[in-house]
């Protein structure tokens, strides 16, 4: 009996510690696509030539930046009201959110410096 009661506490815990990463991860987002895709387009156009396409669409996404600002006040909204946040599947999925944040995150980063080693050769 107390194993069980230990498990629900640890996926209790593990789920507030990823709701607060993946609220952090929305907005740190949106705080990278408002402020520093806009440095790094205006220095490609500065530079002239064709850019590759995964730097196309960051720059593209660059333009909805509030979008992650939306939908990070929702997912707040919606722990905040409801249990389903507790439960084993919610944060398995958390944690599925978080990683697809992780490699948001490396894929901007590559798609800002494909450019700069593409003109280097």
């Amino acid at each position: 009996m107390k194993v069980s009661g230990s498990r629900e506490k640890i996926i209790q815990i593990l789920g507030w510690v990823l709701k607060g990463l993946v609220i952090i991860g929305f907005f740190s987002v949106s705080s990278i696509l408002a402020t520093i895709i806009p440095i790094f387009e205006k220095m490609f156009a500065d530079m002239g030539g064709q850019l590759p396409a995964l730097t196309q669409f960051f720059i593209w996404q660059a333009r909805f930046w509030w979008l992650y600002v939306v939908a990070g006040v929702l997912f707040i909204g919606s722990f905040l009201r409801t249990a389903v946040f507790q439960r084993t599947s919610f944060v398995m999925a958390l944690a599925v959110l978080f990683l697809g944040q992780v490699l948001f995150y490396i894929l901007m980063i590559l798609a800002m410096y494909l450019p700069i080693f593409r003109l280097k050769s």
